[in-house]
């Protein structure tokens, strides 16, 4: 029970980072003298490809589901008692009968894998167009800000795949078995988790953009002379 409670503490934190973010790029848009290309790319990129992603998506998003769950239609559903971590009375959902004696977690891993793949060789790509842009500006150009906002987007753009791991490290114990699968069941909402939270904290807490500005006072000093 105590585990419920967890996710106050850094849900809303989450979600005022990402207003910050959203925020943040709406006025760097609007800011011709704000770096929009290292600044944005991750975001920037939505606005022109979106049209076209969602026609292609949407009729898929619709299909797709379907040959990951046409073995069910004549599953049955039964309950278990949870050992492990949770208290007594606790139960897991399974299922029997399926067709061809098929598994849901095969299914799970194998799209764990593919969209880890994915979103892996996107971000390559995303680094390498980053690295063309470093090369193509003249040294002068070149600036600690923009050095910085570089490292920044490498670092996002790994911490993407860590929901990916998370996932896929419960269904290979899930098909284990044994008494770390009820560990990895109860530890299961945390990972889903990390999808939301560890991208927006790690490009908010690296990216200069979302650093305060250093003032500097200049003092003058007159010196008044009587003739």
């Amino acid at each position: 029970m105590t585990l419920l409670v967890v996710p106050i503490f850094y849900m809303p934190i989450t979600i005022i980072i990402i207003l910050r973010i959203f925020v943040k790029l709406l006025y760097a848009v609007k800011d011709k003298n704000v770096n929009v290309p290292l600044f944005s790319a991750i975001c920037i990129s939505q606005f022109m490809i979106n049209g076209t992603i969602l026609r292609v998506a949407l009729p898929i998003i619709f299909i797709y589901p379907f040959f990951n769950t046409f073995f069910l239609f004549t599953a049955e559903c039964y309950c278990v008692q949870a050992h492990g971590p949770f208290p007594f009375g606790s139960i897991i959902l399974g299922f029997q009968g399926s067709l061809f004696g098929l598994r849901n977690s095969y299914f799970l891993l194998f799209n764990t894998i593919f969209w880890m793949s994915s979103c892996l060789i996107n971000n390559s790509i995303l680094l390498v167009k980053l690295f063309q842009l470093k090369k193509s500006l003249s040294l002068h150009a070149r600036s600690q800000k923009s050095y910085k906002a570089e490292v920044s987007l490498t670092f996002t753009t790994f911490s993407m795949i860590f929901s990916y791991l998370s996932n896929s490290m419960i269904v290979i114990t899930a098909q284990l078995g044994g008494d770390w699968t009820y560990y990895v069941i109860m530890l299961r909402p945390f990972g889903n988790d990390l999808e939301t939270c560890v991208s927006p904290w790690v490009f908010y807490l690296t990216h200069p953009i979302f650093r305060r500005k250093k003032s500097t006072i200049r003092v003058v000093h007159h010196d008044n002379i009587d003739s």
